[in-house]
């Protein structure tokens, strides 16, 4: 298969034990499942389905995961927030579909594997999330990590579901496992402290404070936005394919675009931000109000926002959407 078979093979067995155990039916999607593989190897996971909605199981690592984790679990109002949220994360997630949501390489794994899957959400099938990155089939190496993970989960799930395990998800504690004396232990232990990801950005130079604070108000509300377009850019110079993720500024008065970016895998989404936002108020002046509905936008804007007396509107973002819809036609 010009795959390493073993691995594969034994993923997929992995995976119809997952699929025979449905942990789904005892977990929600919000108790979590730490597991240290190793002191500098922490990963947590969510199980998926059991409000009736799709079957899965995610994979997240490290401290940055468990900052996805925790992004995830907020609710917002405005769908297109929730939309960067999951295009932003980063992770390796397991589905249960149908045939058509199998990526076709995966199809061809299992049709060399000699597997058969039958009937409606019956196919298994893997997916890497990657911020910047259109979510894709994963490759071998992640294989690779999927079985290792879930060689141990499984195990900590057939002890919950037969309950050895003493945790009381609804009292805020999770599943931890990890090893002593070359012995895995699962136990429970409270979640770790609610993580921002989008901390506010402060400047480290104040003489630029200065300078923007010494500029003339001027009549101009503005609407800045980062959104994901769910499209896929296919570059040679990109490790996989992009999604393209726009920066864009649109004037209230005129409803017309300012300034636009469409920002490349590995573009730093902050200094984008302020890469527009410097330079306008020092070159036109301090707006009185913007509008912004993403968490990036805002962490990078609220502190100039604050001492330079500008008000910030977290309300409808309509006018950009009208201008998206319209952008999509046309692509």
């Amino acid at each position: 298969m010009g795959r390493n078979t073993v691995v594969w093979r034994k993923l997929y067995k992995l995976s119809d034990q997952l699929q025979k155990l449905k942990p789904w039916e005892y977990i929600w999607s919000g108790d979590y499942i730490c597991i240290e593989l190793a002191p500098d190897d922490v990963v947590y996971c969510i199980v998926m389905g059991r409000n009736g909605d799709c079957i899965g199981l995610s994979i997240y690592e490290g401290e940055e995961g468990y900052a996805d984790l925790c992004s995830l679990s907020r609710e917002y109002d405005d769908l297109e927030v929730t939309k960067y949220l999951m295009f932003e994360q980063n992770c390796l997630t397991w589905y249960m579909g149908d045939r058509s949501e199998v990526p076709a390489e995966q199809r061809a794994i299992i049709k060399n594997l000699g597997l058969k899957y039958r009937g409606s959400q019956n196919w298994p099938y893997f997916i890497s999330y990657e911020a910047q990155y259109y979510p894709n089939s994963i490759n071998e190496e992640e294989a690779e990590r999927f079985v290792q993970i879930l060689e141990r989960l499984l195990d900590i799930l057939e002890e919950y579901i037969h309950n050895h395990i003493d945790v009381q998800f609804e009292d805020n504690e999770m599943i931890y496992a990890h090893q002593k004396d070359e012995q895995w232990i699962y136990e429970s232990m409270s979640v770790p402290y609610d993580v921002d990801k989008f901390m506010p950005i402060e400047l480290t130079d104040s003489g630029l404070y200065e300078e923007l604070e010494e500029r003339e108000q001027i009549n101009q509300n503005l609407y800045i936005d980062l959104l994901y377009l769910n499209t896929v850019i296919q570059d040679d110079d990109f490790k996989k394919p992009a999604n393209a993720l726009m920066f864009i500024v649109v004037d209230e008065e005129t409803e017309v675009i300012m300034h636009g970016d469409l920002l490349k895998p590995g573009d730093d989404e902050i200094e984008v931000i302020l890469n527009f936002f410097i330079p306008f108020i020092l070159e036109t002046g301090i707006p009185k109000k913007v509008h912004v509905r993403n968490p990036n936008v805002h962490a990078a804007i609220i502190d100039i926002c604050e001492r330079c007396h500008i008000q910030i509107d977290m309300g409808n973002m309509g006018v950009v959407d009208n201008i998206i819809d319209e952008m999509k036609e046309i692509m």
